[in-house]
């Protein structure tokens, strides 16, 4: 019966190929998996220093806007100190307006 030994051997063929598959595509798996915990590492790392570099940005714009703020601040009161305090002419004014003279 030489069919039945080609068949026999046949089928022990499909069956190594049937395991090798299986086995590729278990190692497919793995590398697939692998290489997706490799990119969401080196995602959140680029995400993370992406984000750290706009809020350090951030904050060092908010603490000039502050800064120039502050002197803004500081130059308005030290015009208001500056500024003669007039009340005669300051009367006058007043006097004119209510009269409907102004």
């Amino acid at each position: 019966m030489p069919s039945k030994d080609i068949l026999d051997k046949l089928f022990g063929v499909e069956a190594k190929a049937e395991s090798l598959v299986a086995d590729a595509q278990a190692e497919a798996a793995r590398r697939v998996n692998a290489a997706r915990e490799a990119a969401d590492i080196d995602f959140k790392a680029v995400y993370e220093a992406t984000a750290s570099r706009i809020d350090a940005g951030r904050r060092g714009a908010e603490a000039a806007a502050d800064a120039e703020h502050e002197g803004m601040i500081r130059d308005y009161e030290a015009r208001l100190k500056a500024a003669k305090l007039d009340r005669e002419a300051f009367n006058r004014v007043c006097e004119r307006y209510m009269s409907g003279i102004a």
